[in-house]
């Protein structure tokens, strides 16, 4: 059993005592105290995270964090954002999120902590270092508040069609904005983007929804929406963190120094 230390505990208990009653992002929005083991382990991941961005000297890099029950859908990542190097030591993650488990989304720029702390799986995390003209045109996206919201949708469903524009889950976002990086030309939305994904051979994760698990969705879930699906039996194609992280290995210097899963060679697990 691994003992977190006392460093790592006073941190994580004032920053769980700064979330105290606070609402998440990306949750629902009933108030809840913070849970102190969660905020510690995910302070301590951060720390440790934080530390192996800085040593690689980039300036944005493509993290994917692990859900709950990834192995639910045979899933392994399930949420992908930029880490980007504010400099001084500073990293902050540029992600979209649901809206307290709505039909809704924002775009946000948090802390490494904030980015895991959550109840997850595990903390793994899986990691993609693109190519330096492609780091500094996000960098130059990421930090403008117009190119940022040019392939955003605030219509938010989980499992949101990655080549229809109805909805958009936060998978979407990041890829969408990763086209807008390495097209030729500036796009003008989402539908050039997504153009350009399917030209390029972007292989979306297929998810088997049962009848079942389709009508409760629907029923007591705010951010599951099928409409926007061609009917085919129970599969759906999905945005996921395993189908961005292969997509974007293929931008990024081959790896071999580290574990990858299936993922691709550009891909390194931490």
């Amino acid at each position: 059993m691994k003992f977190l230390n006392n460093s790592v505990l006073y941190g994580a208990l004032f920053i769980a005592n700064m979330l105290s009653f606070s609402v998440y992002a990306g949750q629902d929005c009933t108030p809840k105290k913070a849970d102190v083991l969660i905020v510690a382990r995910a302070f301590k991941h951060a720390q440790e995270l934080q530390q192996k961005l800085e040593a690689t000297g980039e300036n944005v890099v493509l993290i994917a964090r692990r859900g709950k029950a990834p192995d639910e859908y045979n899933v392994k990542f399930s949420h992908v954002g930029y880490a980007v190097n504010e400099g001084k030591g500073i990293w902050r993650v540029y992600h979209s999120l649901n809206t307290c488990s709505g039909s809704k989304a924002n775009l946000y720029s948090q802390g490494i902590v904030q980015f895991y702390a959550d109840d997850l799986f595990n903390y793994q995390t899986a990691v993609v270092i693109p190519k330096a003209e492609i780091q500094q045109r996000l960098y130059s996206i990421l930090h403008s508040d117009n190119d940022r919201a040019i392939t955003f949708s605030s219509e938010y469903s989980i499992i949101a069609n990655p080549f229809a524009t109805r909805y958009q889950n936060s998978n979407g976002w990041v890829l969408e904005t990763f086209m807008s990086a390495i097209s030729p030309t500036p796009l003008s939305g989402r539908e050039q983007a997504q153009a350009m994904l399917q030209q390029l051979g972007y292989q979306p994760t297929t998810l088997k929804v049962s009848k079942l698990a389709k009508v409760g969705g629907r029923m007591f879930a705010g951010n599951v929406f099928f409409d926007d699906h061609p009917k085919n039996g129970g599969e759906y194609l999905a945005n996921t963190g395993d189908s961005l992280m292969s997509f974007f290995s293929n931008y990024a210097k081959p790896r071999l120094d580290c574990f990858h899963f299936d993922l691709g060679a550009g891909v390194c697990v931490w």
